[in-house]
């Protein structure tokens, strides 16, 4: 039966979407804020000057490309194209201050920065002397400029061009070096010690999760890779998902006339290979960009198990040996196809589409012993696992731009699909003492999984002037999210000679979940101060029906999430942010469903049908100080979680051991995080990040054995040494010292990755040699006390490879066939360069 608050939400929500769309349009029908007092046409404004022209021969530079940014967030304000004579002058700017960003193809992009632009005033840049690519080592003066890391007032960007140790690489093998981020043996990705993070592709999020976003990552080139940017603190305006924020990678993509694009490889040791490409093309109006990549792996994992009883009634000591190796082959296809209606009106047709492969092999030798430490029997198990899945992701987008970087209307929708099959063959044997055949006929069985994912959603986002500081955004998103999961196990009878259903294993869930949200945010502009604050409001609806038992579970809940960010930035060298924001984290399928997963024959995974989402609170406070050749952020976070999503074990009287899901009570996060970047004139540059913090969980409303209170740290560094002009030598390290979690104590972490690589063809081309942890000392190692057995476990895999990698660029034409192609009988609306 649907509750009355259901009824009244039902009802409530939709008209809120329709008073939102009814505000958007009446918004819209006055698109240049007339009668909006200081922030309309009459308002006082000023004037940006200046000529661009090549600092090797004075000759003026027609048609490069100027755009004017706010010095606060850089958000694009407007820009222009310079004339014949290399001239240029942008009026109509309201009063603020502004860094100018001037390109043109063949030469250095420039940045000017702490442009003050008052009333009726004029600001002239001068002379602004360019200088050609092919003279990078030459000094060039650069304002505002910061070469690895930038700041806005909700992310910090980092670019990833100069991480040499993850060149050939994949996407995890790059994050790996990003001073917030971790990644974990299996590729699970984590910030500030969480992997309750949203990674997203091109600001939108992934499809995938779990093992098969690890995967996914895995498959995609890091030579694809633009820059990642991380969101600790996401404002409203963003999905609420992921306790500890965003990460969003942000692909290349070359919007330049005619044809261009480049290749990627690596090959590498145990069998590692990639190779990729990337194309485009623009004419007139339109532009499109294709990328491929393609990744093979053999990972190879070792692990020990031991466990000791603490109760009567079980096996005394438990050991086990492991040995998997896993052969994942990963195809990845990208295209966006973007078509200029006109100035004002711009359609995107995005599509990406992955297809990866599976082929696992797994055997685990078992050792039982008795309180002696006495062998008493011995057996194993062995696993061929292959399997395949397919993804998809369709995307068309429509984009209004009334006024450049002010007033804007863009609408989205998006279609998802993900398939996954997994089929495997075990094998369980009985074993001689001294690991011989016996005569017992082994045990056999068969598993199918079929994991089926598909999402629609319809976004809605409206960015206007509320006067000459101040801007407005608000939208409206639905989303409705279908998974389908069948298992199916079946074992040998050897009385009737043919496999038999387990009936106590073989089972169906449809899962379904509707959200419909509405923002609103705010921001101002006070001088050196800018602030943004917003609201989020959510409606969820969720359905979890398990098909083989006729069960049906719903949990249907409202939600607000706040959220404020503050920024203050008195010069162009030092700037403090403070934010605050509420996020939640969303029970998967997985750990809702009841049935039991037989991991093994003395381990077994089981949901949680009653676990409930966890809400955090997030503070943050941040300070940034550049200097000439260094900067310094030191960042104070505190994090406090209600309803913590936790997996926990127990061992059961027959020495079987659970892992399940639960709601701990609370958690709590404190601490602070040290980035500084260095650069020491042409042939050095690095960082280093520190990070450290309490986490005090509360667990005793499930076992208090699983409370915690302990302090986290670890240290992350990378430098890169400029050996000859093009020839690099970079190594980066990092350390996770041991630390208590809930319920148990893992061990210290640490490796080293070094990469050489040397550029050729006018940079164009790029070659090198990568080593993954030299010393071979990355593993990973966990110990477990509770009330009825002591567990450790020990970790390793393939993490020493030595990898050839090679990059080649092609299609930028030359400066004299560029100005050929920009005569008045050429225009094209493409150029400007509005990124």
């Amino acid at each position: 039966m649907i509750s009355a608050s259901r009824t009244i939400k039902a009802r409530v929500f939709p008209a809120l979407v329709l008073l939102l769309s009814i505000a958007g349009t009446a918004l819209a029908q006055n698109p240049r804020g007339r009668g909006m007092g200081p922030g309309g046409a009459n308002a006082p404004q000023g004037t940006i000057v200046g000529s661009v022209r090549d600092s090797s021969n004075g000759e003026a530079l027609y048609r490069a490309s100027v755009s004017i940014r706010r010095l606060s967030d850089s958000v694009l304000v407007t820009g222009a194209i310079t004339e014949r004579d290399g001239s240029f002058s942008i009026s109509g700017i309201r009063p603020g201050r502004y860094f100018a960003r001037i390109a043109f193809v063949g030469f250095v992009t420039r940045l000017i920065g702490n442009l003050e632009v008052a009333a009726n005033g004029t600001v002239d840049l001068g002379k602004v002397m360019m200088v050609t690519n092919a003279a990078l080592g030459a000094e060039v003066t650069v304002n505002a400029q910061r070469d690895f890391m930038t700041q806005a007032i909700d992310r910090t960007i980092y670019k990833t061009a100069e991480l040499k140790v993850a060149a050939g690489g994949s996407i995890s093998d790059l994050l790996r070096n990003i001073p917030q981020i971790d990644v974990d043996p299996d590729g699970n990705v984590s910030l500030r010690g969480s992997q309750n993070v949203v990674i997203q592709i091109n600001g939108r999020p992934t499809m995938v999760t779990g093992t098969m976003l690890a995967e996914f990552l895995r498959g995609l080139p890091a030579d694809a890779v633009e820059r990642i940017e991380v969101i600790p603190n996401p404002s409203a305006k963003y999905d609420p998902d992921g306790m500890s924020g965003i990460i969003n990678i942000v692909l290349k993509q070359n919007s330049e006339l005619g044809l261009s694009g480049g290749v990627n490889g690596s090959v590498g040791t145990h069998d590692n290979y990639s190779i990729g490409g990337t194309i485009n093309y623009g004419s007139g109006p339109w532009n499109v960009f294709a990328n491929y990549g393609f990744n093979y792996n053999d990972r190879e994992n070792t692990g020990s198990y031991s466990r000791v009883a603490l109760v009567p009634d079980q096996v005394p000591v438990l050991e086990q040996a492991s040995h998997e190796e896993n052969r994942n082959p990963f195809n990845l296809l990208s295209t966006t196809i973007d078509y200029k209606i006109n100035k004002e009106h711009t359609i995107t047709l995005a599509a990406t589409g992955s297809i990866r492969t599976q082929n696992e092999t797994q055997f685990t030798n078992y050792d039982e012993r008795d309180t002696n430490r006495v062998l008493t029997r011995r057996y194993d198990r062995s696993a061929a696992i292959t399997g395949d899945g397919t993804n998809a992701d369709v995307r068309l987008s429509h984009k209004w731009v009334i006024d450049p970087a002010r007033q804007e209307l863009s609408s989205e929708v998006r279609f998802s699909s993900d398939r996954r099959v997994e089929n495997s063959a075990f094998t369980n044997r009985n074993l001689t003492l001294d690991g011989g055949s016996t005569a017992d006929a082994p045990g056999l069985q068969n598993t199918v999984g079929t994991t089926r994912n598909r999402s629609l959603a319809f976004q809605t986002d409206y960015t206007m002037p509320l006067g000459a500081a101040t801007r407005m955004e608000a939208g409206y998103k639905g989303d409705l999210e279908m998974m389908n999961d069948d298992f199916s196990s079946e074992s040998f009878d050897y009385t009737g000679n043919l496999f038999q259903p387990d009936v106590g294993l073989n089972n169906t869930f449809d899962y379904r979940r509707t959200i419909h949200a509405v923002y609103s945010t705010l921001g101002q502009d006070f001088g050196h101060i800018s602030a943004q604050a917003g609201l989020r409001a959510e409606q969820a609806y969720t359905t979890f029906d398990m098909t083989t038992t006729g069960q049906t579970y719903h949990n249907d809940y409202f939600s607000l999430f706040p959220s404020a960010f503050l920024m203050y930035k008195p010069n162009d060298d030092l700037q403090f942010k403070a934010s605050v924001s509420r996020r939640i984290n969303r029970p998967s399928p997985r750990a809702l469903n009841p049935f039991t997963n037989v991991e093994d024959l003395h381990f077994r995974r089981t949901g949680n049908p009653y676990l409930k989402p966890e809400y955090t609170s997030a503070y943050e406070f941040a300070t940034t100080l550049f200097a000439d050749r260094t900067s310094v952020t030191l960042t104070a976070f505190y994090r406090h979680t209600t309803d913590v999503m936790r997996q926990y074990g127990y061992t059961d009287t027959t020495g079987v051991t659970y892992l399940t899901w639960a709601n701990f009570a609370t958690n709590s996060t404190y601490g602070g995080d040290l980035t500084a970047t260095v650069r020491l004139g042409d042939w050095f540059n690095g960082f280093v990040f520190a990070s450290a913090y309490q986490n005090v969980t509360d667990a005793s409303n499930v076992d208090t054995t699983f409370s915690t209170n302990g302090l986290q740290w670890m240290l992350r560094a990378n430098g890169n040494v400029t050996i000859v002009p093009g020839l690099d030598l970079q190594a980066t390290y990092f350390l996770h010292p041991a630390a208590n979690v809930e319920g148990a104590h893992i061990g210290t972490m640490q490796g080293m990755d070094v990469a050489l690589q040397q550029k050729l063809f006018n940079d164009k081309g790029r070659i090198g040699l990568r080593l993954s942890d030299p010393f071979n000392t990355q593993k990973f190692t966990i110990s477990r006390i509770d009330p009825t057995a002591h567990t450790e476990v020990e970790r390793k895999w393939t993490s020493r490879i030595l990898a050839l990698t090679f990059s080649y660029t092609f299609g930028t034409p030359d400066r004299n066939q560029r100005q050929r192609q920009q005569q008045p009988g050429n225009n094209n609306p493409n150029m400007m360069d509005m990124e």
